[in-house]
């Protein structure tokens, strides 16, 4: 949450607004007007948004739901059934993959339109309207069954390496047809996040070991944001290599991130530029259901998130190509107090999951492999201020929330009181 706030709110304005010489290749507002006036309902904006957050993030980190648990699910890692989820999200996200990228001529052809489409020639390559494109969201389960095996290592040694190999294997092959640098990402996350909620529910502090390690692979995150759509485009191109890509790169230490999570400043420039908004009240995140059916299939007419009205604010086009970030989906919703409520929210639910963490640990329960998967999906994209987006990520997340009750309430018993 902080380093949200950090990056999206405090890194990128102060690129846009005050550092444009470092960072002027890498920003850009689209010729939004950065009136003063603007720029402060904007500071003041983030301001109640980050004090939201920190309020209630604390008021779930404090909460008492789950500090005297009713039932405790026995060792649930030397049962069967963690090893049952794994091999059915295993096989769940083998069988999305190979019906995804079937209708495109198979996992290669796919790797390859992905690619093509990567560099904006989908128009010109798309062989298919997809009828079941919405099963590409179903093919992360090869994520969840991976930070199921990496907590089986962490716990209990090597001898699950294999489950690990097996899934980061399917996992590297579902975010070459995904073609996206933040599933890689979120991917490698949710490994680093899972190892770490298993050994250290409680937390280990700042060790300098530690600080290093997560510095590094910050640069190689960073670097990797700015460089990674590139090598993609170069695996398709006879005239270029990843080498010629990487050589040629001009690294600005967090440039490529400023570049990314630009558009969430321009979101707020031109929703507090426009005179005429009037507020959604939340529509599409009541529409949250909707969104989880294939529209194509059912022939039901989807409402467009308020992402649409934000990138013709932004772009100038009526797409569903730029969220306006948590401050501006907020804000779109109900004004100042929409930046609030949506804050609350947000920081609410990630508190609540950091108490659980503490008291729910591996040798009594499940929640750590759940962990990671639910606090990265809606840590990042309830961050976007996209409802649908939000919804479709944490789809094979809530399947395996749902999957793990399900086998553990034949397993469940009453905590029983100790003698006196």
């Amino acid at each position: 949450m902080s380093m949200n706030f950090a990056i999206v709110y405090g890194l990128c304005p102060l690129a846009v607004f005050f550092f444009k010489d470092l960072y002027g290749d890498n920003v850009n507002i689209y010729g939004l007007n950065e009136d003063p006036q603007v720029v402060l309902e904007i500071a003041i904006a983030v301001l109640i948004s980050y004090f939201t957050c920190i309020i209630f993030y604390g008021s779930g980190k404090r909460s008492r739901y789950f500090s005297h648990p009713k039932y405790q699910v026995g060792t649930i890692a030397r049962t069967l059934n963690l090893r049952i989820v794994y091999g059915v999200m295993l096989v769940l996200g083998a069988f999305s993959l190979y019906a995804y990228t079937y209708q495109y001529g198979g996992y290669f052809r796919t790797v390859e339109l992905t690619g093509l489409i990567r560099q904006g020639l989908q128009d010109d390559y798309l062989e298919t309207e997809g009828s079941f494109i919405f099963i590409q969201n179903l093919t992360t389960m090869a994520f969840l069954a991976a930070v199921i095996s990496m907590a089986f290592v962490a716990a209990e040694g090597r001898r699950y390496m294999p489950l690990l190999i097996a899934a980061a294997i399917l996992s590297i092959m579902v975010s070459l047809i995904w073609g996206s640098r933040g599933q890689v990402l979120i991917f490698a996350l949710m490994l680093i996040f899972t190892w770490m909620a298993t050994r250290y529910p409680r937390g280990v502090g700042l060790r300098p070991g530690m600080v290093l390690f997560f510095v590094l692979l910050a640069l190689m995150a960073d670097f990797f944001v700015g460089v990674g759509k590139d090598i993609t485009a170069s695996l398709y191109q006879d005239d270029l290599t990843i080498g010629d890509v990487v050589s040629n790169y001009k690294y600005i230490p967090l440039a490529p991130v400023v570049g990314y999570y630009d558009e969430f400043i321009a979101s707020l420039v031109g929703a507090f530029s426009y005179s005429g908004l009037d507020y959604s009240y939340y529509y599409d995140s009541f529409a949250i259901p909707l969104y989880l059916v294939p529209g194509r299939l059912f022939g039901i007419e989807k409402p467009e998130t308020i992402v649409v009205l934000n990138t013709y604010l932004v772009h100038g086009v009526w797409e569903q190509m730029t969220p306006p970030g948590l401050v501006g989906y907020g804000y779109y919703s109900l004004g100042f107090p929409g930046v609030v409520i949506s804050s609350g929210i947000y920081a609410f639910v990630l508190g609540l999951l950091d108490r659980a963490k503490e008291i729910r640990t591996f040798d009594k329960s499940v929640f750590p492999v759940i962990y990671a998967p639910f606090v990265l999906y809606w840590g990042i994209y309830y961050f976007q201020g996209d409802p649908k987006n939000l919804t479709l990520s944490m789809t094979p997340t809530v399947i395996l929330i749902l999957a793990f009750w399900f086998l553990s309430l034949s397993k469940r018993r009453p905590v029983r009181p100790a003698s006196a």
